[in-house]
Parts: structure tokens; sequence; C-alpha cells
């Protein structure tokens, strides 16, 4: 199994290489990025804009509500991290108050979003940044998603699901093997000597998406 820093969609304070979160750190690079995006990325205080070539501009508010004596607070903040490699998508960080962080994946000439809930799911860029593969690991039924990220994207191209079952079933996901093909292990029953590990290979190719398994009965 792969760590998460080589999966592709590092969290803002690995980004940023800040040595423990700290707002005034996370300000200072965010604005070298904002810098060198020109004209289509704008901060104007809790107000964080990203301009496509064409379309309507995306507008992202950072707020926060207050604690009181019956309820509980909340507070989302964005940062925007820059042009994704491959195909340049725009990307911002949404961080909840209490969720896990996710990331919105904006199309430089559509404006075109997606959101990646990349805090609690796997997030994997394929190598030349085409393909976002997606799985949460954790939650049944298994549902695995890749997007293209094209210039008629963000668009969903493939998607897997696993009916409920008696047995439990963990998505093990072992990288790209190549821009065109992913590999996952699917761990089969509980964890102990009795349980099925079956490799698969899902490939892309010209006529579609094919399935590949160690074991296809």
């Amino acid at each position: 199994e792969i760590g998460e820093a080589q999966l592709g969609l590092r969290f803002s304070d690995d980004e940023f290489g800040c040595a423990k979160p700290s707002r005034k750190c996370s300000l200072e690079h965010e604005r070298k990025l904002l810098e060198a995006a020109v004209a289509t990325a704008k901060r104007d205080g809790k107000r964080l804009t990203i301009k496509p070539a064409s379309g309507t501009p995306v507008t992202f508010i950072d707020w926060t509500v207050a604690a009181t004596k019956s309820a509980d607070g909340d507070d989302e903040t964005h940062w925007y991290l820059g042009r994704m490699p491959g195909i340049g998508y725009e990307r911002v960080e949404v961080q909840f108050g209490h969720d896990a962080p996710g990331d919105f994946l904006i199309n430089p000439q559509s404006g075109k979003v997606a959101f990646v809930h990349n805090g609690a799911d796997i997030a994997a860029l394929s190598p030349d940044g085409k393909f976002l593969v997606t799985f949460n690991a954790l939650n049944p039924p298994v549902s695995l998603r890749v997007a293209a990220l094209d210039a008629a994207g963000p668009r969903l191209v493939l998607q897997c699901e696993a009916p409920d079952s008696p047995e439990r079933m963990t998505p093990v996901f072992k990288g790209w093997h190549d821009a065109t093909a992913l590999d996952v292990v699917f761990e089969i029953g509980e964890q102990s000597k009795s349980m099925v590990r079956l490799a698969t290979r899902l490939i892309r190719k010209a006529d579609g998406w094919h399935l590949q398994a160690g074991d296809t009965a």
C-alpha cells in the first residue's frame, strides 16, 4: 500500500511546508501562489476568487459561526493551492470545522468544478495528471470512481460498485501502474488466515475500461 503523501493531492500544510498549522505561514505561501497566478486567482480578505478563461468566476468565502451554550461552532477556510500538473486545473482546499478537508478542482477554461473529499477518501492522480481515482475504504458499499481532468471535465468516466455483502470487502490502492492503468487489491473477509486477496488492474483502452483479475472465478 502506498503512503498518503504519494497520492497526489497533498494538504495545504504539506504543500506550503509550514512547520505546524499556522494561518500566517499559510497566507504567506498562498500569496506567492496568487502572485504567480496573475489574474486567474485573487484573494480579497475572506473571499478567494478563481477566474476561468471563459465562464463565471468561482468564489469561495471563509466563514465562522461562534459556539453558543446550546450549539457547537463551525467554520470553513479555503486555500489556493495553485495549478495541478497535466491539464492545469486550479485547486482550492477547503478545511471544515467538523469534517475532513477536501479539494475543489476547477477547469481553467470553463470554470466547471468538482469536489474531492480527499481527507476522507483515497484520491490519486494518474502519472500524467489527466485522471483522478477516488474511493472510500471505510464505508461500505465499495464505490470506486475515475474522473477525467481534461478540457471537457471534470467528468466521471468510470464507476465501479460492489453490493453490500455479509463478507467485509476492503479495497487497497496499490498505485497507478502507468498513465492508463491502476492497481487495486480487494481484501475479502476479516483479518485472518481465511481472508481472500483479489488483485485487480483497471486498464483504459480505446474502447473503454477493462478489468483484469488475478483470479477471474
